[in-house]
C-alpha cells in the first residue's frame, strides 16, 4: 500500500516557505536599494497571498496538541506608551528656486534708534512692516548736503523745490503726473525747471552723490497695483545702469493722505498707501536700496496726514509739511 500524500504535501509546503522567504527577501533589497537612491517611499504590509499561505502552512505543519492538553494563549498587552506631544514648528518658506528658508527674529526695539541698524532681514522676506527695514535715525546733516543730491518725482517732490522750507538749491527731476512707467518708457518729460527731457539722461548727466526717488502717488489704482511694481522694479535696474554701483538710492516711502482724501479715493488711502509702503520696502531690498522712511513724519494720532501738513487736496503739502520732509531727510542719512 502506497502513502505518497504526506510527501507531496511536505513538499508543497516546503515550497511555499521558500516562496514566502524569497519575497521578503526581494522586498529587502528593494527598500535598500530605495534608501541608497534618496527614494521616498512607504511600507506596505505583507501581501495577503503570503499572510494567507503562512497561515495556511502554519496549520499544516503545527503539532496536532494531546487530548485533553490546552495550548495556553499568550496575553495581549495593552500600550502603555505617553503619546509624545507634536513639536511647534519652526516658520519656513520657500522661496522661487524651490529652497526652503528660516528667516530670523526680528527685533522690533531695533527701529528709529540713533545707533545705525544694518538691514539683516533676507531680501525674499515678504511683506514685512517697512518701518522695520527703513533707514535708521543718524545726527542730522547741513542743508548743503543736499545740493548735489538729486531728487526724482512727481508733482509731490516738486513741492522741496518750490518751497524755500523744502531743498531749493538740490538737483531736482520732478514731472507733474509722472509715473515709474513714464522714465522706463524714456518718454520726454517736461520738469519743474521748465525742461523737457528723457528723465534718465538728465539723470545720468547730472552725476549726483544720491538720489531720492517718490513718485507715482496717481498711478495707483488699487488691487495691488502690480503694473506699478513692474515698473518701478524696472526703473530701479534702468537707474543702476545709468547711476553705476556706488551711487546711493533712496527709496522714499509715498507719504500719507487725509482722512477725507482716503474716503473719497480709496487707492489713495493711507491705509492703502501703507501696504504699498510695505512692498516698495522689499523691492528695494531686493534691488540693494535704501528705503527711507517718510510716511510715519506726517501721521496724526488718527494714523492719517496730519491737517497741519496737508494742502487743500489732502494729498499734497503745504510749505509746514515740507519743512517736516526735510526734517526726516537731514536725520536719516547713510554715510
Amino acid at each position: 500500500m502506497k502513502h505518497s500524500a504526506p510527501k507531496k504535501t511536505t513538499k508543497i509546503a516546503g515550497q511555499k516557505r521558500l516562496l514566502k522567504r524569497l519575497s521578503v527577501a526581494l522586498l529587502c533589497v528593494v527598500a535598500v536599494t530605495a534608501i541608497t537612491a534618496g527614494w521616498r517611499f512607504e511600507l506596505i504590509p505583507v501581501p495577503g497571498f503570503l499572510t494567507e499561505q503562512e497561515a495556511q502552512t502554519d496549520s499544516e505543519t503545527a503539532p496536532t496538541p494531546t487530548p485533553g492538553q490546552e495550548q495556553a494563549a499568550e496575553p495581549t498587552a495593552e500600550p502603555t506608551a505617553t503619546p509624545t506631544p507634536a513639536p511647534t514648528p519652526t516658520p519656513v518658506t520657500v522661496d522661487e528656486t524651490g529652497v526652503a528658508r528660516i528667516f530670523p527674529d526680528l527685533d522690533k526695539e531695533a527701529w528709529n534708534k540713533s545707533e545705525r541698524v544694518e538691514q539683516t532681514l533676507d531680501a525674499g522676506y515678504h511683506n514685512t512692516d517697512f518701518r522695520m527695514v527703513s533707514v535708521p535715525e543718524s545726527s542730522p546733516v547741513e542743508l548743503d548736503y543736499f545740493n548735489d543730491v538729486a531728487f526724482l518725482g512727481d508733482s509731490i517732490t516738486q513741492g522741496l523745490y518750490i518751497y524755500d522750507t523744502g531743498l531749493p538749491n538740490a538737483k531736482f527731476f520732478a514731472y507733474k503726473n509722472s509715473g515709474p512707467d513714464s522714465i522706463v518708457n524714456r518718454s520726454t518729460l517736461k520738469n519743474i525747471t521748465g525742461t523737457e527731457e528723457v528723465a534718465l539722461d538728465a539723470l545720468a548727466a547730472c552725476a549726483p552723490k544720491a538720489v531720492y526717488v517718490m513718485l507715482g502717488m496717481n498711478s495707483l489704482r488699487g488691487n495691488g497695483d502690480e503694473r506699478y511694481f513692474t515698473y518701478y522694479s524696472q526703473m530701479l535696474d534702468m537707474m543702476r545702469e545709468v547711476l553705476g554701483p556706488d551711487v546711493p538710492i533712496y527709496v522714499e516711502s509715498m507719504t500719507p493722505t487725509t482722512a477725507e482724501t482716503g474716503a473719497e479715493r480709496p487707492a489713495l488711502s493711507s491705509e492703502y498707501v501703507y501696504n504699498i509702503n510695505c512692498l516698495l520696502a522689499t523691492l528695494a531690498m531686493e534691488k540693494g536700496c535704501y528705503f527711507l522712511n517718510v510716511y510715519d513724519y506726517m501721521l496724526d494720532s488718527t494714523g492719517h496726514m496730519d491737517p497741519a501738513y496737508a494742502a487743500g487736496d489732502g494729498i499734497h503739502m503745504n510749505p509746514t509739511g515740507y519743512a517736516r520732509w526735510v526734517e526726516c531727510l537731514r536725520t536719516h542719512v547713510v554715510t
